[in-house]
């Protein structure tokens, strides 16, 4: 971010966590807005203890 730019937060859910199409649809979303990605901060909850954190994770980087 720049020090001027304006960001956009999103609150996910545990549910967007664990959805294969979140990913894809957030960036089709994205795209058709012309909102810059990198503008975009995911604000995540705290999974519980027995989530499949490796899971997760591998949801976050797509």
């Amino acid at each position: 971010r720049g020090p001027f730019a304006p960001g956009f937060s999103i609150n996910l859910a545990l549910t967007d966590l664990s959805d294969e199409s979140f990913p894809s649809h957030l960036s089709v979303l994205m795209r058709e807005a012309g909102f810059p990605v990198e503008l975009v901060t995911l604000e995540c909850p705290v999974p519980p203890v027995d989530a499949d954190i490796a899971a997760v994770s591998r949801q976050l980087q797509r």
